[in-house]
């Protein structure tokens, strides 16, 4: 499992906006997001931002998130037993 943080994801969208040729402009037409959160969020300075415009963001740019189910569990398990310790 590939664990990425807000700026890498920030990195991610920007390369991924960049890729399709849209300027921020363009991406603020179609997803209902604000000038500042979108650039926020590009630069990996954007903490709360509701999930739903991160999968909308993605979708536009052709790119996906996944979340293995499994993978998680397994992690948090891991740290319960750490914690028991």
């Amino acid at each position: 499992m590939k664990i990425i943080s807000i700026p890498q994801l920030g990195r991610i969208l920007l390369d991924g906006r960049k890729e399709k040729g849209l300027k921020q402009k363009e991406v603020l037409e179609q997803v209902n997001v604000g000038r500042t959160t979108l650039s926020k969020l590009e630069n990996g300075l954007c903490e709360h931002i509701d999930m739903a415009i991160i999968f909308q963001l993605l979708s536009l740019y052709g790119l996906s998130l996944d979340v293995s189910p499994s993978q998680l569990n397994q992690r948090l398990r891991t740290r319960s037993k750490a914690g028991r310790s």
